[in-house]
């Protein structure tokens, strides 16, 4: 049996809850962040403990918390709370939504959420996902928490059946969505007596009894699918499948979409009385993906249950810019002429706070941290965007030691240029850098020693870097092998990438901008406003 693994720093950020520790260093022009604050951060709301709402129960007498203001992320600036509205019979409200106590939850199951109360997207779904069986839809803003939603449906089945007597299948798009999921719900859940097991496309057969004897399931639809089309060969399986929870249901209309309605469609069909829970980024028509599901098995020509919050739920302001630009129809040329405008687009939004650009290959990573460090080194101090590292990193690749050959006029008349871009406090990440390098990377990011990292679109799912400002330097990635070439990002890619932006954890505000070709604005502007209808592929 494999050694659970501790909780990554995306899924906590993603409950909200109070960090335990300080990331890095705080960076000297800025002051330090309070770590210690709500699960709802947006609205200003301060926690309350559970000894507080007793005591308040007994007095009637609001409690008035205190917070320790001595940790503050390095970039983050200080923000008025506004004080909870607080009555004797309920917990705070929020937006108009009573927070309900964790104490709501049976004592074994309250330990895996680790905060008093929850946020108010959760508190608002809380009865539909724990205290019924029906089928619901979710959509939120990305960071909101919607990942608790579902580990309420997970207790729910925990509390209700034995845990030799079900299955649960918990669905995402990416193979590095599903690492991420079984990592932390096996230390999460393994507490519980449930193992977690992924089943993607690098699952090989030895791997295949882990998945047969696991109660969770963590799976991409392509490969659901290919388990699933004979499914009477797992006819035992699959009747023990209770509750099967989408991630990212926004992807049915994108051309993967029509692999996840076959599955749907599938699990509907073996009779197995199963409790369907998707999870959708803002979409305006979310009652549409209600109705498809239905209610449960006997009601499904009744819509599913259903909570649509937008924006100013999101617990960071995330303010988005779109910027067109005319120029080659060839992708690299045009790519590449895109580093002239990043020094407009950093003086404009920067903020003097830290800066995540995703380009399309790794040697635009390289190509983009050498520009940047240049235009940085050749600024006086006082006309800088970011400040100078502390402390001298040392990496093993020869581009980010800065062992960088420069010919003039010809091969046998070389100068070795010294560019040590991790001096100016840039670096880039990929996948071809080693993870000891990749390493050195992340944490010279966290400590403040790096304020900006070119990295490819890999970096926006899994590890979690404290990100103020996010550039999307194109919008077309490239793909290599036989179908090789370059692509327009899927807009779950986007997303993701737009989501590194302002995690709850280590902000209070974010930007983020996007640089693509002047044709492609109109799309952009509705994908991230919300407002693209989501329709079937």
């Amino acid at each position: 049996m494999h050694q659970a693994l501790p909780s990554s720093p995306t899924f906590r950020a993603s409950q909200r809850q109070p960090a335990p520790a300080e990331y890095g260093r705080p960076h000297r022009s800025q002051p330090q962040r309070d770590f210690f604050r709500d699960v709802n951060e947006s609205t200003g709301y301060e926690p309350f403990t559970a000894e507080q709402l007793e005591a308040e129960e007994r007095t009637q007498i609001p409690p008035q918390p205190s917070v320790d203001d001595s940790f503050r992320p390095s970039y983050a600036e200080p923000r008025p709370h506004t004080a909870a509205k607080r009555t004797s019979k309920h917990g705070p409200v929020v937006q108009g939504i009573n927070l309900v106590s964790t104490h709501a939850l049976p004592d074994r199951l309250r330990a895996s959420f680790p905060y008093p109360l929850f946020n108010a997207i959760q508190s608002k779904a809380f009865d539909a996902i724990f205290n019924s069986n029906s089928n619901f839809v979710l959509s939120a803003p990305t960071g909101s928490g919607k990942t608790a939603v579902l580990e309420l449906a997970v207790c729910r089945l925990i509390n209700t059946f034995a845990s030799d007597s079900f299955k649960i299948v918990y669905q995402a798009p990416t193979k590095s969505l599903c690492a991420e999921r079984q990592r932390d719900w096996q230390a999460k859940f393994g507490t519980l007596g449930l193992e977690c097991a992924e089943l993607t496309g690098d699952t090989d057969n030895s791997h295949m009894r882990n998945v047969q004897q696991a109660s969770i399931i963590i799976t991409t639809p392509e490969k659901w699918d290919s388990i699933t089309r004979k499914w009477k060969d797992h006819q035992k399986l699959m009747q023990m499948v209770k509750l099967f929870l989408i991630d990212e249901v926004h992807i049915l209309k994108e051309e993967r979409g029509a692999t996840l309605e076959a599955v749907v469609s599938r699990m509907k069909s073996v009779g197995s009385d199963v409790r369907f829970v998707a999870l959708s980024a803002t979409v305006p028509n979310s009652d549409d993906i209600a109705a498809w599901l239905g209610r449960d098995p006997m009601n499904p020509q009744i819509p599913a249950l259903r909570e649509k919050f937008g924006e100013e739920f999101r617990p960071v302001r995330l303010k988005k810019h779109v910027c067109g630009y005319q120029a080659s129809p060839n992708d690299f040329a045009f790519e590449k002429s895109l580093s002239g405008k990043l020094p407009e687009v950093i003086s404009k939004y920067s903020q003097h706070k830290p800066i995540m650009v995703f380009c399309f290959t790794r040697n635009a990573c390289v190509e983009t941290a050498k520009m940047l460090a240049t235009w940085w080194s050749t600024k006086s101090p006082k006309d800088r965007y970011w400040e100078a590292p502390l402390r001298h990193l040392v990496a093993g690749d020869k581009e980010l030691r800065g062992e960088i050959r420069t010919c003039i006029n010809n091969v046998h008349n070389c100068l070795l240029t010294p560019l040590d871009t991790m001096s100016s406090g840039v670096a880039f990440h990929h996948a071809g850098l080693s993870i000891e390098d990749r390493n050195i990377v992340e944490k010279g990011y966290l400590d403040g020693n790096l304020n900006v990292i070119c990295c490819t679109s890999t970096l926006a799912v899994g590890v979690n870097l404290p990100c103020h400002m996010v550039i999307i330097k194109g919008t077309v990635t490239y793909q290599g092998g036989q179908a090789g070439g370059c692509k327009e990002y899927s807009d779950l890619e986007i997303m993701q990438m737009l989501g590194r932006a302002g995690r709850p954890q280590f902000d209070d505000s974010a930007v983020a901008v996007i640089l693509t070709r002047t044709q492609r604005v109109p799309h952009y502007e509705q994908m991230i406003s919300g407002q693209e209808v989501l329709e079937s592929w």
